[in-house]
C-alpha cells in the first residue's frame, strides 16, 4: 500500500475500481497511486460485486467497513454483469445521482463510448489510464461529489 491509498476507515474519499482483469486492475491501481489523489481503494471483480457493494447489501451491508464510494471507476466489459448493466442500475438509483463514474475501456469503439456517455457516464477513458489524465478527471469529478467527498490533493 502506497502512501496514497488508505486504509478503508480512513476518511479520504473511497474509490470503487470495477474491473475483472488483474492485469488492468494492477495499472489501474498503479496510475491511482502515481496521480497523488490521498484514497481508499477496494476492487470489485465483477458487476454483481460492484452492485452489492455500491448498495450496501450482502458482504458489505457493513458501511463502517464499506463506505459508499467518492468515484467509480468502471470496466465495460465484464463477465456475467457488464459495465452497460451496472450503468443502468446506477442511473435507476436516486441515491447515486450524483456519484461520478468514469468508464475505463480497453476498446475505444466511439459507439460504446457514445453510448456509455449516455446512459450516464461521466467520462470514458483508455485502459490502462494515463496517471496526469486519471489525476485530472479524478480532481474534475471529486470536486462535484457531495460533501463530505471534496478531498484536497496534492501540488504536482
Amino acid at each position: 500500500m502506497s502512501s496514497a491509498q488508505l486504509p478503508l476507515e480512513s476518511p479520504a474519499p473511497l474509490i470503487l475500481v470495477a474491473e475483472d482483469d488483474p492485469d488492468d486492475a494492477f495499472f489501474t491501481r498503479r496510475a491511482l497511486e502515481l496521480v497523488g489523489v490521498p484514497h481508499r481503494l477496494f476492487l470489485a471483480s465483477d458487476g454483481i460485486q460492484t452492485i452489492q457493494y455500491l448498495s450496501g447489501t450482502g458482504p458489505f451491508a457493513d458501511r463502517k467497513l464499506y463506505p459508499p464510494p467518492a468515484l467509480l471507476l468502471l470496466d465495460l466489459k465484464m463477465p456475467v454483469v457488464d459495465g452497460f448493466a451496472v450503468l443502468r442500475w446506477v442511473q435507476a438509483k436516486a441515491e447515486l445521482e450524483r456519484l461520478p463514474v468514469i468508464v475505463l475501456t480497453g476498446c475505444l469503439r466511439e459507439s460504446e463510448l457514445k453510448q456509455a456517455l449516455q446512459m450516464g457516464a461521466d467520462a470514458c477513458m483508455a485502459k490502462p489510464p494515463s496517471p496526469q489524465v486519471l489525476r485530472t478527471v479524478i480532481q474534475e469529478r471529486l470536486a462535484t461529489a457531495l460533501p463530505p467527498f471534496q478531498p484536497t490533493f496534492k501540488s504536482s
